[in-house]
């Protein structure tokens, strides 16, 4: 098993070279350093999930929330829950009110 990626410590000094075969001493001096995960190569980082496109009823519940949420600060992490909390529900009411469900 090989290094993927040079491997450097929190000061940037490099403890392994890429295409190091990784030996028993290797990992030692790994934990040593605290290091607790390397690239090896051949590993490929998994792409980005691309999201698929939104249904126009998933439009018509975003523009909803958008409009619900447009004077407060969405990078707070309670707003951006609370938006996942009304989206999920709008979904679901959405999704009933097409199926001629009560909610």
């Amino acid at each position: 098993m090989a290094v993927g990626a040079d491997v450097m410590n929190s000061n940037g000094f490099l403890l392994l070279s890429k295409g190091t075969v990784l030996t028993q001493r290797h990992l030692q001096v790994l934990d040593t350093w605290g290091i607790e995960s390397v690239m090896i190569a051949g590993d490929e980082p998994a792409p980005a999930p691309v999201a698929p496109p939104l249904s126009a009823a998933m439009k018509k519940v975003e523009a909803e929330i958008d409009r619900r949420f447009q004077h407060v600060q969405p990078d707070l992490p309670v707003v951006q829950f609370l938006r996942q909390l009304a989206s999920a529900r709008l979904a679901a009411q959405s999704a009933n009110e097409r199926s001629g469900l009560k909610p």
